[in-house]
């Protein structure tokens, strides 16, 4: 394959170790580049396939959301996200922000440094250490997440709410 040529999305998939929709959403979300045309012999970048795994890295070991993710890499070229990507980063010694800090070149702040406040996680017993979450479209800008599974009980408010946010939107978007 020539440099230019680029990855098919289900070889660029295969490669990063994500799903199609996974890339489109990144796309929608900024963390990547749109590749330029569309349709079904759409070629993506070679460069996507280290950037998909930071991404997918962060997310997993330092648990970054997205438009953490997005900032960060903002001032990224793709050498960098390849250095990273082949570097040997223990998640184990560094925190997230030490790691950020560590690889990303300092952005400039207006703001003076600030005190670092040390934080402190305490689990909560009640809660499974993992859970699967779903996630529902209220409106384009709207979402919310719901902890699987859940009781009936929980079933049921759950869907009067998202009846009561429908017909809010509705009410909204109209005239």
């Amino acid at each position: 394959m020539t440099a230019n040529a680029g990855y098919p999305l289900y070889e660029l998939c295969q490669r990063a170790g994500v799903t199609p929709r996974t890339v489109r959403y990144y796309i929608q979300q900024g963390l990547l580049a749109p590749p330029g045309s569309s349709g079904p012999k759409v070629r993506y970048p070679l460069t996507y396939v280290a950037r998909l795994k930071l991404i997918r890295w962060l997310q997993d070991v330092h648990r970054l959301s997205l438009g953490e993710i997005r900032e960060q890499l903002d001032g990224m070229d793709a050498a960098q996200i390849q250095e990273l990507v082949e570097s040997d980063v223990s998640p184990a010694t560094d925190s997230a922000a030490d790691y950020i800090r560590r690889v990303t070149p300092l952005k400039p702040s207006s703001k003076p440094a600030a005190t670092p406040v040390p934080i402190t996680y305490t689990p909560d017993p009640q809660f499974p250490k993992s859970a699967q979450w779903k996630r529902i479209t209220l409106h384009p800008d709207v979402e919310i997440q719901i902890r699987q599974p859940v009781s009936r009980k929980i079933q049921r408010r759950v869907q009067r709410l998202i009846e009561m946010a429908h017909k809010l939107f509705d009410l909204e978007i109209r005239p």
